[in-house]
């Protein structure tokens, strides 16, 4: 077995600093907490400013009534790219 294959198995979503919908949701953070704790500095150039303060269930929600911002504050708080 190659090792790359046992380590893909060993990851743990606490260890490497992965948060899912269902934690960022019973967690209450907003963005702004989960970007500090969670994802690289890069994420602010790009993240729409009005929802820092809010949290997932509003984003959600805006996201669902169409809103491009939010749309794009969902991606960028889930896309792996931007974790640490």
């Amino acid at each position: 077995m190659r090792w790359w294959r046992t380590r893909v198995w060993s990851w743990n979503l606490e260890a490497i600093g992965m948060l899912t919908r269902d934690e960022m949701r019973a967690a209450g953070l907003t963005a702004a907490e989960a970007i500090a704790a969670h994802k690289k500095g890069i994420i602010h150039r790009r993240f729409p400013g009005q929802y820092y303060g809010s949290r997932l269930e509003e984003i959600e929600q805006a996201a669902t009534r169409g809103e491009d911002s939010a749309r794009r504050a969902l991606k960028l708080l889930f896309d792996s790219r931007f974790d640490k």
